[in-house]
């Protein structure tokens, strides 16, 4: 059964002037035009790290054909949190939005015949900092979104939540996302960084919906994402390779239940979010991650339900993509998944294994003793600080000290 027998779309929304470009093989794009800044804004979990990974390593045999990837690092992500956020989120300190105005100035004042940046914080990117964006980097800014089935994203968007201190289950996370009342937990922004037709209507007046691409990628042809990328870049084929030092491991369902128990215990005692960064994520998940051999390997299962959810929504952007003037890299039907795929109701993990549950246990333990660590250098250092300044003010004659 083929997919459009599940799923008719029938003939669609008709496009804008009849202007939407379809692109069915990378050997056929057409590279942006010289002087391009191609912002690539994720989402996440859509290829960012293979790319991110490619771009930076590769940045030499890219120089050779005029194509810049902005900034050092392989992922300015401070710089990045500083034009898309308005406050930034907890973990990150610093004057982000001094890192991204260095960042942009880069961008703009480079000689290169074109300009990459790729991050997809980008993707939550409200409008009026969208247009601040676009009039930092300069030049004509060329925005891609990379994108696949969204029943496929949301396991690993969920796990990725509760790595970030989300204490909800995930047959909990799901009925808030699809079935809850507005302002449930994770949607607005979940849909911010995810809705490709919010995407059209947020970009679309800033920079004209022709200079949006989407590439859809190809589940059969997993090159598929990098040769789009050489495409617009006008890299010759070959040019990006995927960096294989780059793993983006996941902890195992029992692992991710866990841990979101352990988050609403965490939350319950009072405990704060800065905290919770440093200290779980940023060690005791990091380091488990880092040897996935140690935990139970179990696969999040989607239920069915979930995934025609995800269909209908899925349909939607569809429907939105072709009623515009962007330009379509892939098979938009390559959004869709066939339902039948999926168990009816999937029962989340009662047990764990008990060396996932040593191990995770002893991770929190180094981390809790690595955070106090950290905790008591700073109240020494900002005791030091305050004794040499009283220490300065006592030893500084009457008639020298400010009134």
């Amino acid at each position: 059964m083929s997919k459009s027998d599940l799923w008719p779309r029938g003939p669609g929304p008709a496009c804008k002037n009849g202007a939407m470009r379809q692109v069915d093989q990378v050997s056929d794009i057409t590279p942006v035009p010289e002087g391009t800044r191609l912002v690539h804004i994720g989402p996440a979990k859509t290829g960012t790290t293979t790319l991110q990974g490619a771009l930076h390593s590769r940045r030499e045999e890219m120089a050779a054909f005029g194509v810049e990837y902005a900034g050092k690092r392989r992922h300015s992500r401070p710089a990045m949190v500083g034009i898309a956020y308005a406050t930034p989120p907890d973990g990150y300190s610093g004057d982000l939005e001094k890192r991204w105005k260095l960042l942009a100035a880069s961008a703009r004042a480079s000689e290169a015949k074109r300009v990459i940046l790729s991050s997809e914080m980008l993707a939550r990117t409200p409008k009026l900092r969208a247009q601040t964006l676009v009039s930092d980097v300069g030049g004509n800014v060329h925005l891609v979104l990379t994108m696949r089935p969204l029943a496929q994203i949301l396991a690993s968007r969920w796990q990725q939540s509760v790595q970030d201190e989300m204490s909800q289950g995930y047959a909990d996370w799901l009925q808030d996302l699809f079935r809850a009342k507005p302002g449930a937990t994770g949607r607005p922004s979940f849909w911010l960084r995810y809705d490709l037709g919010g995407h059209l209507r947020r970009w679309g007046p800033i920079i004209g919906e022709e200079n949006i691409t989407f590439v859809i990628l190809n589940p059969h042809d997993r090159s598929m994402l990098l040769r789009a990328f050489e495409g617009l870049l006008a890299l010759p084929d070959g040019t990006l390779i995927p960096d294989s030092s780059l793993t983006n491991p996941s902890l195992g369902y029992p692992e991710i239940e866990l841990l979101s128990a352990f988050n609403r215990a965490f939350v319950n005692a009072g405990r704060g979010r800065g905290e919770f960064i440093r200290a779980v994520r940023g060690s005791a998940v990091g380091e488990l991650k880092a040897d996935p051999s140690r935990v139970t390997a179990g696969k999040i299962k989607t239920p069915r339900w979930a995934a025609k959810a995800a269909n209908k929504t899925a349909q939607t952007w569809m429907d939105a993509v072709r009623a515009s003037d962007a330009q379509v890299i892939g098979d938009l039907e390559h959004l869709l998944v066939d339902p039948d795929d999926y168990e009816i109701d999937p029962q989340p993990p009662l047990e764990i294994s008990t060396q996932s549950a040593g191990e995770l246990a002893y991770r929190m333990y180094c981390a809790g003793l690595q955070h106090g660590e950290r905790v008591g250098r700073r109240a020494r250092a900002a005791e030091l600080a305050e004794k040499s300044a009283a220490t300065a003010v006592a030893t500084t004659p009457r008639w020298r000290r400010k009134v």
